[in-house]
C-alpha cells in the first residue's frame, strides 16, 4: 500500500514539475519579449524625432479662459501642452495624467496653471510662438 502511494505521488510530483518547467519557460520568453519591447520603446522615445512626432500629435482641447486657448496631454511622453491666446505654446514635461485631468476640470485654468503646475516646478521644455 505504501509503495503504491509513493509511486502515485512520485508521478504526480514529476508531472507537476514538468508543467511548472513548461510554464516557467513560457514566462521567461514573454519576459524577454517585454524587455525587448520596453527597450525599443524607450530608445524610440529617446530619439528626438520620435518624441517630436508624438508631441506634434497632441490633441488640443479648447478651454474657457481669459488667458489660455487650449490644453493637451501626451500619455506617452507625459507632456502637458498649453496654448495661450497671445500665440505662445508651452510644454511641461513629467506631468502626471492626474494633474492634466485636474487641469481640465479646474474652474479657473489660469489659477490652476499658476498654483499647481508652475508652483510644483514642472519643467518647461518648449516655448514657441504659434502665430
Amino acid at each position: 500500500m505504501m509503495a503504491l502511494a509513493f509511486k502515485f505521488y512520485s508521478k504526480l510530483l514529476t508531472v507537476t514539475l514538468l508543467n511548472l518547467s513548461v510554464l516557467l519557460s513560457k514566462l521567461f520568453k514573454v519576459n524577454r519579449r517585454l524587455a525587448r519591447f520596453a527597450s525599443l520603446t524607450q530608445s524610440t522615445l529617446n530619439s528626438e524625432s520620435a518624441r517630436t512626432a508624438f508631441l506634434d500629435e497632441i490633441r488640443m482641447i479648447p478651454v474657457d479662459s481669459s488667458n489660455i486657448a487650449a490644453i493637451g496631454y501626451s500619455d506617452v511622453c507625459r507632456v502637458l501642452q498649453v496654448d495661450f491666446l497671445i500665440g505662445k505654446r508651452y510644454r511641461y514635461q513629467d506631468v502626471p495624467s492626474q494633474v492634466f485631468d485636474r487641469f481640465l476640470a479646474a474652474p479657473s485654468k489660469g489659477r490652476f496653471l499658476n498654483s499647481v503646475i508652475k508652483s510644483e516646478g514642472m519643467l518647461i521644455i518648449c516655448d514657441t510662438t504659434l502665430l
